[in-house]
């Protein structure tokens, strides 16, 4: 039963834009596959599926495995869609996102493990980076600004 919900799973997220797991489960429950919220959410990580920016909401995409690409590919396009500005102050970086957008875009630099960013605070459009040391905030915004310009 758990092959057929995760295959279920996978075709509803490629054929609809679902922004919520609780968007999700009604589909699945649509579909003859009726769970819980637990259940979706452990699916959700064994398929690796993971929001991503899609005509200015955030939807669930698989972001391992099937679609051909890397995770780090994944993330780096995540972080390319996003950004929009990035600015520093000691070891402060603030980067803006177009709305909704900070919590992918601060998610994809957590994977991406930089060893210069200590870790993220995101909000809705902006993101708190801390970075390790302020003499490498000039690099990682350079960085992060390369990706913009792509």
């Amino acid at each position: 039963m758990k092959d057929k919900r995760q295959a279920k799973i996978l075709e509803i997220v490629s054929q609809d834009a679902i922004e919520t797991q609780e968007q999700l489960l009604q589909a699945l429950a649509e579909a003859g596959f009726p769970t819980t919220q637990s259940t979706v959410s452990r699916d959700i990580k064994e398929l690796g599926l993971g929001k991503s920016p899609s005509g200015g909401r955030l939807i669930y995409m698989q972001v391992r495995g099937e679609l051909g690409y890397s995770l780090t590919d994944r993330m780096m396009r995540t972080l390319r869609n996003a950004l929009l500005a990035v600015e520093y102050s000691g070891n402060f970086m603030v980067l803006k996102t177009f709305d909704g957008g900070a919590h992918a875009a601060a998610a994809a630099l957590d994977k991406l493990q930089y060893d210069e960013i200590m870790g993220t605070i995101a909000g809705d459009n902006t993101i708190l980076v801390i970075l390790r040391d302020e003499s490498m905030a000039e690099s990682v915004a350079k960085r992060l600004r390369q990706l913009i310009d792509r």
